[in-house]
């Protein structure tokens, strides 16, 4: 179950912790990657394009669950990368996500990169 936050709506069950190594922007994500955690991810996602913070890792090694509203989102934000020649690479993903990525047919906007 997912508890409610104050004043209503849901609230997200993903951590985002950011890790910048020689020059590479990292975030690991742990959780569920569901309708609020796509809203979180995506608000943080946007912030980093807007700071020119251009080719990105997602850390997915975390994320236990991610349904169609965490890949929509995962998806709207790449297409914002891609068109401004930038890159989203998950890394790690378990292989639930790497399946509702490959069934989606989006590699194309989302790389994938498995340890």
């Amino acid at each position: 179950m997912t508890p409610e936050r104050e004043g209503g709506g849901l609230q997200p069950m993903l951590e985002i912790q950011e890790l910048r190594r020689n020059g590479v922007v990292e975030l690991a994500l742990r959780g569920e990657l569901d309708q609020p955690g796509a809203e979180l991810l995506r608000s943080v996602l946007n912030e980093m394009l807007a700071d020119e913070v251009c080719d990105l890792v997602l850390d997915m090694h975390g994320v236990e669950f991610m349904d169609s509203a965490g890949l929509g989102g995962l998806l709207d934000v790449a297409k914002a990368y891609r068109a401004k020649d930038c890159t989203i690479t998950l890394r790690a993903p378990s292989l639930h996500v790497t399946r509702v990525v490959q069934e989606a047919g989006v590699t194309g906007y989302i790389e994938v990169e498995e340890h």
